[in-house]
């Protein structure tokens, strides 16, 4: 009868813990005889330099060390592509909103101060995020102008005026016009990294197979 075959996944989860544990008592071993393994908080140094590694013996690379290192590989290229999907997501979202301030502006319905809650609340919405340098370029000195105008006693028809000097409508348009051939590059790096994904997960599938294949046949050879 075959043996059970794990799938990729089951067998990266599996090897990538096995892969942290490995590396964990690696570097217990090589701290300095006497000292207890010292505990990770926000007061200890950041150690720079590379992984530790068993002693190499040979050349060779089993099949399992090779999964072990696909297993990490394809937990960075998934950390990669969930980034890239969040920021598309919220690239598209920050293009509504401009859109909706866009079409505010333009109809002329809203008064100075109105249009500028409506540019201080979208900015308060992405404050924080990696979106706000994009608000801060199309609108930071304009929400800090209204503002300051808005404390003085100038009439609204000349805050109507600074308004209209601004061309809010075709700046935003302009800046949406660029957010979307961000988006179609994010587009071409989501698609590279699900390709790196698919290759990785191909290649841990033949190993898996080669190797289930090995073991019946030995099995199978068993008592004959």
């Amino acid at each position: 009868m075959p043996l059970d075959m794990p799938t990729p996944q089951e067998y990266f989860e599996a090897r990538a813990r096995e892969y942290h544990e490995r590396h964990v008592r690696l570097a217990e071993n090589a701290a300095p005889a006497g000292d207890a393994p010292a505990e990770r908080g926000e007061t200890t140094p950041y150690v720079y330099g590379p992984p530790a590694v068993a002693p190499r013996e040979a050349n060779y690379i089993s099949d399992d060390n090779l999964l072990l290192w696909l297993a990490e590989k394809q937990d960075g290229l998934y950390a990669d592509l969930r980034d890239e999907m969040d920021l598309s997501r919220a690239r598209n979202k920050i293009i509504e909103d401009l859109s909706y301030i866009k079409a505010r502006a333009e109809d002329g319905e809203l008064s100075p101060r109105e249009l500028h809650a409506e540019m201080t609340a979208i900015f308060d919405a992405y404050r924080g995020t990696p979106l706000e340098p994009v608000l801060q370029e199309v609108l930071g000195e304009e929400v800090a102008e209204l503002g300051a105008a808005l404390q003085t006693d100038s009439t609204s028809d000349f805050l109507r005026s600074v308004i209209e000097a601004w061309d809010l409508p075709e700046r935003i348009q302009s800046k949406i016009d660029s957010l979307g051939k961000d988006d179609q590059l994010a587009l071409i790096r989501i698609n590279s990294l699900s390709s790196d994904i698919n290759q990785a997960a191909q290649l841990a599938s033949n190993l898996l197979s080669s190797s289930n294949q090995t073991a019946n046949g030995i099995v199978g050879n068993i008592g004959r």
